[in-house]
């Protein structure tokens, strides 16, 4: 047992691959978690794989299908939030005032409160 605070020796590479795993695409994430699915069940896929090893080949389908699935509602979510930052900006408009055409004067109304009307053209942007 490592004592705490060291590191245990190739934790660093197994970081490192983990996180390029992490960020592979998905269809090769797709890719592989059909192929680690279809070695049990392919006879030619299960007789080229030794028994001792099919439990990793079970967890590897696994961790990989988690993969998959995550990095599809990654790219789910983030085309979401695309589309609709993409609606929210096709919502808003901004009017400017066309400084030729547009005055501003406060007006003293009958009750006695002051109302900034303004009269003009607007450029919509």
């Amino acid at each position: 047992m490592p004592e705490p605070g060291t590191t245990i020796a190739g934790a660093g590479a197994v970081t490192k691959a983990l996180t390029a795993i992490k960020d592979f695409p998905l269809w090769l994430l797709t890719a592989i978690a059909l192929f680690l699915v279809a070695c049990p069940f392919v006879p030619v896929l299960s007789a080229a794989v030794p028994q001792e090893a099919r439990k990793f080949v079970i967890l590897g389908a696994g961790a990989f299908t988690i993969l998959a699935v995550c990095r599809l509602g990654s790219l789910v979510i983030s085309a979401t939030n695309k589309y609709r930052a993409d609606r929210e900006a096709r919502r808003t408009f901004h009017l400017t005032p066309t400084t030729q055409r547009s005055w501003w004067c406060p007006t003293r109304q009958n009750d006695g409160t002051i109302e900034p009307p303004s009269k003009g053209r607007y450029a919509r942007r």
